[in-house]
């Protein structure tokens, strides 16, 4: 019977275990896949180099990762320096900082992170397998970089100054002993390797092997495990605790075995029956800077630590976009922020355990396994206990370590399933407020506890409980029934002195500022101040308030008061309320809040409001107007908060309760300085063509041409702990006007820059408001187009100079040949007045003498003297018509020739017929030359008219190849007879002709003659 009993109190003891809520911590992962720029989802390794960048071995080809993009390496058959093949077996950085990649082909090489290039390392002595061999690099204590080749056994080093891999004898390897892994102590320095054999040591100094039945070394493994067979890899902690997975043939699944040589205490874990997995394979193991440990292999990831139950196995969920989702972790790898890397056929998952900001809880129970519990409400106690409502799975206590705590057996069964709304503890009473208008109201000496339903409430959720100064309870419920429970009424009785005050709509907060006022958010009334002294309602402040006096909605949903001026109220939007004047003023997506979805309000030690969204939580600094929004990549499990949900904790930790979980944080953490915040140039990008970055540094300026200025720079600090929020600020000194924030692509474009010199700058700023180091990057030379260089000014003014100077000349020609052509008109017009007045003055003479004596030849003298001088007076008439400037056009010369050409044909009836062609009157000729031109044809028409008797005289002018052609021909004139005349005309036009440097063709038949004059024109 004793035993019966027994059995049953374990039985029972077991099950009120298992009925605790289990509450785990949820880590927030960042997942990087195909969709984020990953070349395959099948990632081996990754390691991180000395300035920052995370480097990929995928099956798609080599990656770089810095934080914002990945850049792809492949082969590519027309460049020999780019990889041998595509799929990319591990990468391996050796202390000297240079990236080593193995490819499935079996090859070995040097990846230079600053040129791209790739370099094939020979390995001496070693035939190539025709399928891929695993390979493994291994740096020594002594400065070695030693290369093991499992399938073969064999073990190469590298040499420097030859640059290749040959055999070594480093580390002795038995033969015919399969070895599965190699590995070298860092404390002892001594050399283990793994086997189907057993373990092997080999320590260096002493020159000796050790093995089983062989331990000159007396070491501790050999001595305590080296008769075991079938170990496929080894792994020494910081406490040299020795950790070996080992799958014996006998067996289905492997075992991890641990051996602590210091206590001498081991221990054996075989997941398949502890903890119930199935096919799994062990692949290795991970101690970060901190000291947590991590197992990880196919198909699992768990934490060990030195604890009743050491493996803790993280939770895949395939529901949930930020949860692990994979059939095997290949590698771990934690970087200079202590992130940690997962590699896996599902892609990257990187997170941060010890940086993490928020601490996510979600509550299953045995008997609910699949589904998570909505947190409701939250109560802190005086011990630091945390008890946490749930809807419909009811109240859990947790202890300062969020372990779970059982309740009080009187109230655990009070409230087991119920959806628990609010809690208030005062006067050594804890009242519980639950679904269908009950109290649960326990004594926190006795622990005893009655459950009510008290009628004002009308069977509906009570969701919010507040004490006045006076001592009484304030209640609000779905309904939105305000109930009083009155002390003095009640006597102390929590059963009695309920009394209704008012009727609103849902009662969503209630809330007691310093003065003793209630503050009420009602669904559809907006905000109520009721004085609890008078029992009556003050002030309402809805949408249809005065302007200025104006809540954002009617809907209000959490209240907090931020100094003893100014109440917030957040009803979508913040509504920063004076509590003197209610006045109120509205803090929007307009004024840059992330959302206008605010469900709850905190705030924090450092006076930073914290609010609750459907989107995530947002960090607002009122005094700046700076938000900082924090959503599932930042590490919160859910992003779907609750109203009126947020609770400060004594230590100043806040918590917000969410669709799915409840979340806890510390929000000075937030503010923390990251050392890692100088940002480096990641890329550089001219007309769409990355550039190699180290390389530009390097130079003094990156000159571009002008038709070529079309630049992208991209910028990071490659800073990947998620709890760092850095803001970027980027200029280009001599274009930009200040400092420009940066979007999430941390990419800076410009497009065509003008010609110049510039310089590209970027600095980050914390969430802290300091700025890390402003940094110079590059100096761009853009230069100018050759016609807006000094030297293509300079000789442009040289070339306006002499232009200027040749028009000038030419001015001065053209008044030098004016004055030429003006001496010319004046000296024959000299010439022929004189020859002219001396003629007449001779006939006169003449006739004066003949006039008594014969007086014929007198009047013949007379008509002599007057046909001079009516030449003479049309030869002057000519030239004045070519000095005036109003005749200055071939038009006005071609209407002379035609004005000449009727008088001749008036006075001596020739018949003339003149073609002047349209070309001809448009050209612009210098004075001289249509003055030279018009006498020429004056005097061929005037000597071919006076002796052509009747005969008919066609004349044609036209332009052609920049000549004017002048053609006369004359039928009918008798040549012979008029031979003297001709000839004149002939020598005249020769010489006028020579001096226009012009070609004539004069040409007399028997009974015509032509003449053809073409006259060159400049």
């Amino acid at each position: 019977m004793s035993v019966h009993k027994c059995t049953l109190v374990i039985f029972f003891l077991l099950y009120c275990m298992l009925a605790l809520g289990q509450l785990p911590e949820r880590y927030a992962f960042t997942h990087y896949g195909l969709r984020d720029g990953l070349a395959s989802n099948i990632v081996n390794n990754l390691v991180q180099d000395r300035n920052g960048y995370i480097w990929l071995s995928t099956s798609n080809g080599l990656q770089r990762f810095d934080g914002n993009k990945f850049i792809t390496f492949h082969h590519d058959p027309a460049q020999p320096a780019s990889l041998p093949y595509d799929e990319v077996a591990h990468v391996y950085l050796d202390p000297e900082g240079t990236l080593w990649v193995i490819t499935v082909d079996n090859k070995v090489g040097q990846f230079d992170t600053r040129t791209f290039r790739y370099r094939e390392t020979p390995i001496r002595n070693w035939h190539s397998e025709n399928v891929y061999v695993d390979k493994t690099f291994l740096s020594t204590g002594d400065g070695r970089l030693l290369l093991f080749i499992k399938k073969t056994n064999k073990l190469f080093e590298w040499r420097p100054a030859k640059q290749d891999f040959v055999p070594s004898k480093a580390v002795p390897i038995p033969a015919g002993w399969k070895v599965n892994h190699l590995m070298q102590d860092r404390k002892s320095h001594r050399f283990y390797l793994a086997t189907d054999s057993g373990f092997v040591a080999f320590d260096r100094a002493q020159k000796q092997v050790a093995f089983h039945r062989n331990n000159p070394l007396h070491d501790p493994l050999i001595a305590a495990y080296g008769h075991e067979r079938f170990v496929n890899y080894l792994f020494i902690d910081s406490r040299s605790r020795i950790f070996f997975e080992q799958w014996p043939k006998s067996e289905k699944h492997p075992l991890l075995q641990v051996y602590d040589p210091a206590t001498g205490q081991r221990s054996k874990h075989q997941l398949h029956e502890s903890f119930g997995l199935g096919y799994h394979q062990i692949t290795a193991l991970l101690q970060q800077q901190s000291g947590r440990l991590w197992v990880y292999g196919r198909p699992f990831l768990a934490t060990y630590a030195q604890s009743k139950q050491p493996i803790q196995f993280l939770k895949k969920d395939y529901s949930k976009e930020h949860d692990l989702k994979f059939n095997q972790v290949f590698s771990m790898f934690e970087d200079r922020q202590q992130n940690i890397w997962l590699c896996t056929d599902n892609g990257v998952y990187q997170f941060n355990p010890d940086a993490q900001l928020f601490h996510n809880y979600s509550l299953t129970l045995p008997e609910r396994n699949a589904v998570e519990g909505r947190a409701q409400t939250a109560l802190q106690w005086p011990n630091g206990d945390l008890w946490v409502g749930f809807r419909d799975m009811g109240l859990h206590c947790f202890d300062s370590h969020m372990q779970p705590v059982p309740l009080p057996a009187s109230l655990a069964a009070l409230v087991k399933g119920k959806s628990v709304w609010d809690m208030h503890l005062r006067n050594g009473k804890l009242w519980i407020a639950l679904q269908g208008g009950q109290l649960v109201v326990m004594d926190t000496r006795s622990h005893k506890a009655q459950l009510l339903q008290p009628a004002p409430f009308e069977k509906r959720a009570i969701t919010q409980i507040v004490a006045d100064q006076q001592g009484n309870l304030w209640f609000g419920n779905q309904a939105g029934n305000m109930v009083k429970w009155d002390q003095q009424l009640a006597g102390g009785d929590p059963a009695k002195g309920f009394v209704l005050f008012a009727r609103l709509g849902t009662i969503e907060k209630m809330f007691i500022d310093a003065k003793g006022s209630i503050w009420v958010a009602a669904v559809g009334e907006g905000l109520l101040k009721i004085n609890p002294q008078q029992n009556r309602i003050e002030a309402r402040i809805t949408t249809r308030n005065p302007p200025g006096f104006r809540l954002w909605n009617n809907n209000p949903k959490d209240i907090i008061q931020y100094n003893d001026s100014i109440l917030v109220v957040v009803s979508g939007a913040l509504n920063i309320i004076n509590l003197n004047t209610l006045r109120v003023a509205h803090i929007s997506t307009a004024q840059g809040l992330p959302t206008n979805t605010i469900q709850s309000v905190a705030k924090d030690a450092e006076g930073h409001l914290w609010l609750g969204t459907l989107n995530g939580l947002c960090r607002a600094d009122l005094s700046k107007l700076s938000f900082t929004a924090y959503n599932q990549s930042d590490g919160l499990l859910n992003e779907l908060f609750n109203v009126a949900g947020a609770q400060v904790l004594s230590d100043g930790r806040l918590l917000f309760t969410s669709a799915e979980s409840f979340v806890v944080f510390d929000p000075a953490r937030a503010a923390l300085r990251d050392p890692i915040d100088k940002a480096l140039l990641t890329d550089f990008k001219l007309m769409n063509r990355s550039l190699p970055v180290d390389s530009l540094q390097a130079l003094q300026a990156v000159k571009l041409q002008y038709n070529q200025a079309n630049v992208a720079m991209e910028f990071s600090a490659l800073n990947f702990n998620q709890l760092t929020k850095l803001d970027y600020y980027y200029q280009l000194e001599n274009f930009d006007s200040g400092w420009i924030k940066s979007d999430g692509r941390h990419q800076a474009i410009y497009t065509f820059l003008p010609p110049g010199q510039y310089k590209f700058k970027v600095k980050t700023r914390h969430l802290s408001g300091g700025y890390g180091a402003e940094k110079v990057f590059l100096t761009i030379h853009v230069a100018p187009p050759f016609w807006k260089t000094w030297w293509f000014f300079l000789l442009l003014l040289a070339l306006v100079v002499l232009v200027l100077f040749l028009i000038d000349r030419e001015r001065v020609k053209r008044l030098a040949a004016l004055y030429h052509v003006r001496s010319d008109i004046a000296m024959h017009l000299h010439q022929d007045v004189s020859t002219t007045l001396n003629n007449i003055n001779v006939l006169s003479q003449i006739a004066k003498m003949k006039a008594d004596k014969d007086l014929v030849r007198s009047k013949e003298l007379i008509d002599e003297i007057s046909g001079k001088s009516y030449n003479m007076m049309l030869t002057m008439d000519e030239i004045l018509w070519s000095i005036d400037p109003g005749n200055d056009s071939m038009q006005k010369t071609v209407l002379r020739i035609y004005e000449f050409a009727e008088n001749l044909r008036a006075n001596t009836g020739v018949e003339i017929d003149i073609i002047v062609h349209d070309k001809v009157k448009d050209l612009q000729l210098d004075m001289k030359v249509r003055h030279d031109f018009f006498v020429l044809c004056k005097e061929a028409l005037h000597t071919l008219a006076q002796h052509a008797r009747g005969a008919h005289i066609m004349v044609d002018i036209d332009y052609v190849r920049s000549k004017i052609c002048l053609k006369i021909l004359c039928a009918g004139i008798d040549c012979n007879a008029e031979a003297n005349g001709i000839h004149a005309l002939r020598r005249s036009m020769e010489a006028q002709a020579s001096e226009l440097h012009a070609h004539l063709n004069f040409e007399t038949g028997k009974r015509d003659t032509s003449i053809m004059l073409t006259v060159p024109v400049r």
